[in-house]
């Protein structure tokens, strides 16, 4: 799925501290995010949890070294994004 369809935007990107994922839901929907290193690795998981249709924010806390991650946006119905984050330090 096209991060255009959720309008998903992480800023900013590279990051040396918090990371901002924007997104909207056009409908209700269980939705996951989550940090995945390199390797496949899950290293963080922000959010899982049933939100309303709309326009969403989450902050996501990290202490996660400097390099080259994932971030996962999973729908509760399958749909799945992935966008390329930078930490830098």
């Amino acid at each position: 799925v096209s991060p255009a369809q959720f309008n998903l935007v992480l800023s900013p990107n590279p990051t040396d501290g918090p990371l901002r994922v924007s997104f909207d839901l056009q409908e209700r929907e269980t939705i996951s995010i989550q940090l995945v290193d390199v390797s496949g690795r899950v290293v963080g998981t922000s959010h899982e949890s049933f939100l309303p249709s709309g326009a969403h924010v989450v902050d996501m806390e990290t202490d996660l070294p400097a390099g080259n991650y994932w971030l996962r946006f999973e729908t509760g119905k399958g749909q799945l994004a992935v966008l390329p984050v930078i930490f830098a330090q």
